[in-house]
C-alpha cells in the first residue's frame, strides 16, 4: 500500500471513529426516552407494524400500514422502507424503546459518515479539485460534525417515528455519493454500477419519506455547480435526459405514496385552520426562524411545539414581507454566486430546495424542527471552509490567532453538542417533553391536550388527575389549534372523563356539544352511544349506532358497538353478523371475541361460543369476563364438569374478594355482559364454599 493512500485511509477511519464517538456521547441520554406523540398511531397502535414472523405476506403488509386506521390495511403504500424497519424493530424487541433509539442513533451516525464522504468527493469534482487538496478531510469532518451534533436534528433522531426523516436523508446522501462516484469513474462498468446504486438509493429514500422527491433537482444542482465546465455538450444533454427520467419516476412514485384523492390538497386544507395562501406566507417566516435556530442553537430555543402567528397578508404580521424579501434575496444570492463561490452557492440553494415540499404549499403543520434534517446537510460546509482557511492563514502569520481559532472551533463543536445533550433530557418522558413545550408555546392548545391525555390515561386514572386534566382541556379550548377538529376532540376527551367518573348527564351534554360542532366525529358519537346504553336509552343508542356504521369502511370497534346494542335488543342473528364483520377487521380483539361468544351462547351455539370465549381469554387473561362467561356457557350446555373446571381456573386466577366484587359489579352494571349469569354465579359460589370447608378441615 502506498504511503499517501495509507495516510488518506488512516485519516478517513479516524474521522469515522471520532464522529461515531461524539454522536454516541451526545445521544447517550436518549436510549430510554419514552414513546412520544405520533409514535402511538404510527407504531404502538399500528397493527401491521407489529411483525411476529418474517413470512413474505407479513412483510408486505408492513408496506401498506395505515396510521389513521391502524387496524386496517391501507389501499396504497405508506413509506414502506421506514415502516419495514420499524416492523423489524418490533419483531426483535416489541415495544421496548431502547432498540428503536439505538437504531435511530445508528442511522444518524451512518448519515454523518456518508455526509463526510460526499463532501470529500465534492472536492474531487472538476470545479473544486484545485481547492484545499489534502485539507479537505478537516473541512468534511468539521462540517459533518456540526450538522450531526446540532440540536435541530434531535427531532429526527430522538423522536422514534421520525426515523422516516433520517432514513430518507441517509439514502438521499447515498444517492448523491453514488452519483459523484459514477461521474468521476473512467471505467464503464463502474459508472453503470454507481448509477444503479444512485437509482436504488433514490427509490429507498422515496420509500422512507416523500420529501426525497427533490433528489433529481439536487443532482442537477450538483452537475451545474461542480461539473458543468468539464462536461462535454453530449454528456450534458445525456445528463439532463437522465435527470428528467428520474424526476418522472419520482412523480409517479409520489402519486403512489401521497394520501387521498388527486385533490387531497383541498381536502386537507379543509381540515386546517389556515388557507393555502396563509400557509405559504407564514412559511417564509417559519423558514427564517429555522435559520435563526441553526445560527443560534441554544437548547431553550428548541421545542416539539412552537407558537406561530399566521400571516394573513403581506403586512400582518409586519415581519411577513421582510421575511419573504430576505429569503428571496438569499436564493438570488445562491444563484448569483454559482460561478464565484461554488460551495456557498450550493449550501444556500440545497437548503431552500429541500424546504420546497414541506415548507411551501403542502397542507402540513406549520412548523416542525425535523424538517431541517435533510435541508441542513450542507449548511455548515461554508463555515467549515472559512474556519479552515483562517487556520491556514494564521498558522504562519500569528500563533496566537491560530490557537484562538483552534479553541473557537473546539468550543463551537462542544457547545453545540452540549446544547443537544441538554435538550435531549426534555425527551425523557411524554410529560417532561410537553411540560417543556407548554412553557415555550403558551398560546398553543396541543401541549395542554397531550398533558391532559397523559394525566387521564385509563390505566392510571384517578379523580385528582382527572380533575387536573379537565382544567387543562378547558384552557386548551381557548388557545390556538392546528386542526379544525381539535375542538370537538378536546370535548370528546372531557366527556370520557365525565363518563368514567359517573357523571353521565355531563358526559351526555359534552358529547352532544362535540357532535354539534362536527356531526361526522365518530369518536364522540361512539361515546354518546355508550352513555345512552348506560342510561337505558336503547332506541337513541340504536339510531346513533346505525349512523356510526353507515360511513364507508367503519371501524371494527364501531361495528362491535352496533352489535352490542342489537344484542341487548335481542336481535341475536343480526348482532352476530356485526360481530363477525368486526372480527374480520380486528380478528384478535378480546372485547369483540367476548361479545361474539355471548351472542352464540344466548343463541344456543355453545360449542362455537366456547371457541370465541377461549380466544378472548387467551388474548386478555387478566380480564375477568371471558372466564365467567365460559362457566355460564358450559353450564347452559349441560356440562357441569367443565363448568366446574372453569370455575376452578377463575378461583385460581383471582383473589376471592375481587371475584365477589366483580360479580356484584356485573349484576348491578347498566353496561353489563348482556346475559343473566345465575348459573355461573351459583357454580362459583358453590366452589368457593367447598374450598372454604376444605380449608376449615
Amino acid at each position: 500500500m502506498k504511503k499517501g493512500h495509507y495516510s488518506s485511509s488512516h485519516k478517513r477511519y479516524t474521522s469515522y471513529f471520532l464522529a461515531a464517538t461524539l454522536i454516541l456521547l451526545v445521544y447517550t441520554n436518549t436510549f430510554n426516552a419514552s414513546w412520544q406523540f405520533d409514535d402511538k398511531p404510527n407504531i404502538l397502535n399500528n397493527t401491521y407494524i407489529h411483525l411476529t414472523d418474517l413470512k413474505p405476506e407479513s412483510i408486505i403488509k408492513t408496506f401498506y400500514t395505515n396510521p389513521s386506521k391502524p387496524a386496517q390495511l391501507g389501499d396504497r403504500m405508506y413509506r414502506p422502507v421506514a415502516c419495514l424497519s420499524l416492523a423489524l424493530n418490533w419483531y426483535i424487541g416489541g415495544d421496548h424503546v431502547a432498540g428503536y433509539h439505538i437504531i435511530n442513533t445508528a442511522i444518524h451516525i451512518l448519515a454523518t459518515l456518508v455526509l463526510y464522504l460526499v463532501i470529500v468527493n465534492l472536492y474531487k469534482t472538476p470545479n473544486l479539485i484545485k481547492h484545499h487538496g489534502e485539507e479537505v478531510n478537516f473541512i468534511a469532518l468539521f462540517a459533518a460534525l456540526l450538522w450531526a451534533l446540532h440540536p435541530i436534528q434531535i427531532q429526527a433522531v430522538t423522536y422514534i417515528v421520525q426515523r422516516m426523516t433520517s432514513l430518507a436523508a441517509l439514502f438521499y446522501l447515498l444517492s448523491i455519493y453514488f452519483y459523484l462516484k459514477s461521474r468521476m469513474s473512467a471505467l464503464p462498468w463502474r459508472r453503470t454500477s454507481y448509477y444503479t446504486g444512485c437509482a436504488l438509493s433514490f427509490l429507498l429514500a422515496l420509500g422512507s419519506k416523500e420529501n426525497a422527491a427533490t433528489l433529481p433537482l439536487a443532482l442537477v444542482l450538483i452537475e451545474i455547480i461542480f461539473f458543468q465546465k468539464a462536461a462535454a455538450g453530449n454528456r450534458n444533454r445525456r445528463f439532463y435526459m437522465i435527470s428528467a427520467g428520474f424526476l418522472l419516476i419520482s412523480l409517479v412514485l409520489m402519486l403512489q405514496f401521497l394520501p387521498g384523492s388527486d385533490f387531497f390538497f383541498a381536502e386537507d386544507y379543509a381540515k386546517r385552520t389556515f388557507t393555502l395562501s396563509e400557509r405559504l406566507m407564514t412559511e417564509f417566516r417559519v423558514v427564517f426562524f429555522y435559520l435563526s435556530q441553526l445560527f443560534y442553537p441554544l437548547a431553550d430555543r428548541f421545542s416539539i411545539e412552537h407558537d406561530v402567528l399566521l400571516s394573513t397578508s403581506l403586512w400582518t404580521p409586519w415581519t411577513t414581507l421582510p421575511s419573504m424579501l430576505a429569503i428571496l434575496l438569499l436564493i438570488a444570492t445562491g444563484f448569483g454566486l454559482m460561478w464565484k463561490m461554488k460551495v456557498l452557492s450550493f449550501s444556500i440553494l440545497f437548503f431552500f430546495l429541500n424546504h420546497l415540499i414541506e415548507s411551501t404549499i403542502v397542507p402540513l403543520e406549520l412548523v416542525f424542527e425535523h424538517r431541517n434534517y435533510l435541508p441542513s446537510l450542507f449548511f455548515f460546509l461554508p463555515l467549515s471552509v472559512g474556519i479552515k482557511s483562517l487556520l491556514d492563514y494564521y498558522r504562519e502569520k500569528s500563533t496566537v490567532m491560530h490557537v484562538i481559532l483552534v479553541v473557537f472551533a473546539t468550543l463551537l463543536l462542544t457547545s453545540v453538542g452540549f446544547s443537544t445533550h441538554l435538550r435531549n433530557f426534555a425527551w425523557a418522558t411524554e410529560r417532561s417533553l410537553w411540560e417543556n413545550a407548554m412553557h415555550k408555546a403558551p398560546n398553543s392548545a396541543r401541549p395542554l391536550t397531550v398533558l391532559a391525555e397523559d394525566l387521564s390515561r385509563p390505566d392510571l386514572a384517578n379523580p385528582q388527575d382527572d380533575a387536573k386534566a379537565l382544567v387543562l382541556y378547558e384552557r386548551a379550548l381557548l388557545l390556538q389549534q392546528s386542526r379544525r377538529n381539535v375542538y370537538p376532540a378536546i370535548l370528546n376527551n372531557m366527556a370520557v372523563i365525565y363518563m368514567r367518573n359517573d357523571n353521565k348527564p355531563k358526559a351526555l351534554a359534552v358529547f352532544t356539544e362535540a357532535l354539534a360542532i362536527d356531526p361526522d366525529y365518530q369518536k364522540a358519537r361512539a361515546g354518546l352511544i355508550q352513555v345512552q346504553i348506560m342510561q337505558g336509552q336503547w332506541d337513541r343508542a340504536l339510531e346513533n349506532a346505525e349512523q356510526l356504521v353507515s360511513v364507508p369502511a367503519p371501524l371494527g370497534g364501531h361495528l362491535n358497538l352496533m352489535g352490542y346494542v342489537l344484542l341487548r335488543q335481542e336481535q341475536y342473528e343480526t348482532a352476530r353478523n356485526y360481530f363477525q364483520e368486526a372480527l374480520r377487521l380486528e380478528p384478535n380483539d378480546p372485547v369483540i371475541l367476548l361479545n361474539m361468544g355471548i351472542a352464540l351462547c344466548i343463541s344456543g351455539h355453545y360449542e362455537d361460543a366456547e371457541g370465541y370465549l377461549q380466544r378472548a381469554y387467551m388474548r386478555s387473561p387478566e380480564n375477568f369476563n371471558p372466564l365467567i362467561m365460559l362457566i355460564e356457557n358450559s353450564s347452559r350446555a349441560g356440562d357441569r364438569v367443565e363448568a366446574g373446571q372453569y370455575a376452578d381456573t377463575l378461583l385460581d386466577s383471582y383473589p376471592t374478594g375481587l371475584i365477589q366484587a366483580q360479580l356484584k359489579q356485573i349484576q348491578n352494571s347498566d353496561y353489563s355482559l348482556s346475559i343473566p349469569l345465575d348459573a355461573s354465579i351459583r357454580i362459583v359460589a358453590k366452589r368457593m364454599a367447598e374450598r372454604s370447608e376444605a380449608l376449615a378441615q
